[in-house]
């Protein structure tokens, strides 16, 4: 049995939503669509041509799905750029589309070896702009720019842990935000400042209270005796760690306008929450985006009702790491629609959870320790998807701990294809209203 000769360069297609930020546009690729070789026509030139009635096909599924046109195909070589066939084919082709499916971003992008070229028309604009980014998300997050790297990025791609310029450079140029700083969320700031990330946006309302006090190592005794704001405390040690740190404090809840403004554009989202309806929240703002997501969570689970007395049954930690278009909570069935329905009625949401108990524990929980472990834990994640020291290995992944122990175990996820959040949510981008 022989292989089927492919006599023109790789080309895929793919099936775009867009969002906008404050700072950049998103286009963001829901699904890709392989041609079968016999809609390809042979030329004389490398390039690729496909036959009309392939275009139609395209043409019907973007107004389907009111999605936009992205042709994405492949150049060797690390400084690539379009040919002049690209951008004729481009120019010819793009407008057709446009004007089926006006309000979306098509294009036609040329990925090399170590970057990205490419045509992009916005809604209802005539002219293209060239100046774009390309990033793909795996086990790390790759980014291809219009200028190639240079031979010390070749030389940290083989040992990615060194603190050298190319690293400094990754983590200085990429923007975090934390949702929630009670427990992991302070501990999570100042390890991320010290490792040099240049951006760090947090979320939380709250301020610093006796309730919350053996949450975290972050407030100091007079921030409790004035009941500062979480943020202010942890801007403060973020500040002091590394003052070149761009940091912004939010002090509202989700899904608050100025919040889903800000965490649009941020390069990795972590939510530090503690009950399954933020969680919820949390994963569809960073699928929608395109955003990588590492979620944070501990539980003391207690026993009410044992002849005895009230006992500690479970010291239980999550850290999840979910890269969009890979297995989510949902997929697992750590988060499903009934476990929301009884939390939203009436279900404790604090650090304790009771078993078989009538009524909710409000006590305050020594979390600290367990909370810095898996702070430490999420970090390393964070580092992975910057830096990518770990080649092998998932790009969604589950983390559980178990304090009685102290072991930490690597549970496997596996995409369901039924899911409806991968399924409708995912790189879904702004909605459209007609």
């Amino acid at each position: 049995m022989s292989e089927q000769r492919i006599d023109h360069e790789p080309v895929v297609f793919g099936l775009a939503t867009s969002a906008a930020t404050s700072t950049r546009d998103l286009v963001l690729i829901r699904k890709l669509i392989v041609a079968p070789e016999s809609s390809f026509i042979k030329t004389p030139s490398h390039g690729a041509k496909w036959t009309g009635t392939f275009n139609i096909e395209l043409l019907n599924r973007c107004v389907e799905d009111s999605t936009g046109l992205v042709i994405l195909h492949r150049h060797s070589g690390r400084n690539v750029g379009l040919s002049d066939d690209d951008r004729r084919s481009a120019t010819t082709l793009i407008p057709y589309f446009q004007s089926a499916v006006p309000q979306r971003f098509h294009g036609s992008i040329v990925l090399g070896d170590d970057s990205a070229a490419g045509m992009v028309w916005s809604p209802n604009r005539r002219y293209p702009t060239e100046s774009i980014e390309v990033r793909l998300l795996e086990n790390q997050i790759h980014t291809y720019t219009q200028s190639p790297v240079e031979q010390d990025f070749r030389q940290f791609r083989q040992i990615p842990l060194v603190h050298g310029a190319v690293a400094k450079s990754l983590l200085a140029n990429t923007r975090i935000g934390i949702v929630g700083l009670s427990g992991g969320g302070s501990q999570l700031a100042t390890q991320l400042a010290a490792l040099g990330f240049g951006g760090i946006v947090v979320v939380d309302p709250q301020r610093f209270d006796s309730d919350n006090r053996l949450s975290t190592d972050a407030p100091r005794a007079f921030d409790l005796a004035l009941r500062a704001f979480k943020t202010s405390v942890v801007k403060r040690q973020v500040l002091t760690i590394n003052p070149k740190c761009s940091f912004r404090a939010l002090r509202s809840n989700i899904p608050s306008e100025d919040v889903l403004a800000a965490l649009r554009d941020v390069d990795i989202l972590i939510g530090c929450v503690n009950s399954l309806c933020a969680r919820a929240d949390m994963l569809e703002i960073a699928g929608r985006y395109g955003i990588p997501y590492v979620d944070v969570g501990f539980n003391v689970g207690v026993d009410e009702e044992i002849e005895t007395g009230p006992q500690i049954t479970s010291l239980s930690g999550n850290v999840f790491t979910i890269v969009p278009g890979d297995a989510c909570m949902w997929c697992t069935g750590f988060l499903t629609k009934r476990k929301l329905e009884n939390e939203a009625g009436g279900q404790d949401r604090s650090y304790i959870r009771l078993k078989r108990a009538k009524k909710s524990s409000r006590e305050a929980a020594m979390v600290v320790p367990f909370n810095g472990l898996l702070a430490s834990s999420a970090v390393t994640e964070v580092l992975q998807l910057v830096v990518g020291f770990s080649p092998k290995r998932d790009a969604s992944l589950y983390r559980k701990y178990d304090g009685f122990s102290g072991e930490v175990h690597n549970w496997e996820l596996t995409r369901n294809p039924s899911c409806l959040h991968c399924g409708s949510v995912v790189h879904a981008g702004d909605p459209i209203w007609s």
